[in-house]
């Protein structure tokens, strides 16, 4: 396809610049805001939108909603701040929402897991389906993060830390 004929496919859509400041489901595109009901902070930029919570004394959980791509990156690490601040022994992240992830997805939770080991942290995660438990398995990441059930056992884990 010659280059011309991109630049009109894709007339339609705006450029960042011309998105500043809208919000796209309460949140503030690219910046952070406090959930007003439950406490909780969503990252909302590109693909996946990324939620931490607060459930114990030193853990934290990412609940993962979208893809998980390259597009990803700042939302994940954002979150993973966010979430290992503070008296944090445990980040569990929830798959549940996952939708998708490609190979790029599966480095950034290698890059998250060096982050967690450099702070003395341990990664859980919970709510992965057969496909990317498989994933997992294949390629070990199963040993490093530790595969749970349901929320509540990860937590219970995370918490005897």
């Amino acid at each position: 396809m010659h280059h011309h004929a991109l630049v009109r496919l894709y007339a339609h859509v705006p450029r960042r610049r011309e998105c500043a400041g809208r919000t796209t489901g309460g949140v503030i595109a690219g910046r952070w805001t406090r959930h007003k009901r439950d406490g909780r902070q969503p990252v909302s930029q590109g693909a996946v939108v990324a939620t931490v919570r607060r459930v114990g004394a030193q853990t934290s959980v990412v609940d993962v909603d979208g893809s998980i791509t390259a597009q990803s990156e700042s939302e994940l690490m954002n979150a993973f701040t966010l979430a290992s601040s503070g008296t944090t022994r445990g980040v569990i992240l929830n798959f549940s929402g996952l939708e998708y992830m490609n190979s790029t997805g599966i480095g950034l939770l290698v890059t998250l897991l060096v982050r967690a080991n450099r702070q003395q942290q341990q990664m859980m995660a919970f709510g992965l389906n057969d496909h990317y438990r498989n994933i997992f398995e294949l390629t070990r990441l199963n040993e490093a993060i530790h595969i749970y059930p349901d929320e509540a056992s990860a937590v219970q884990a995370s918490e005897a830390l």
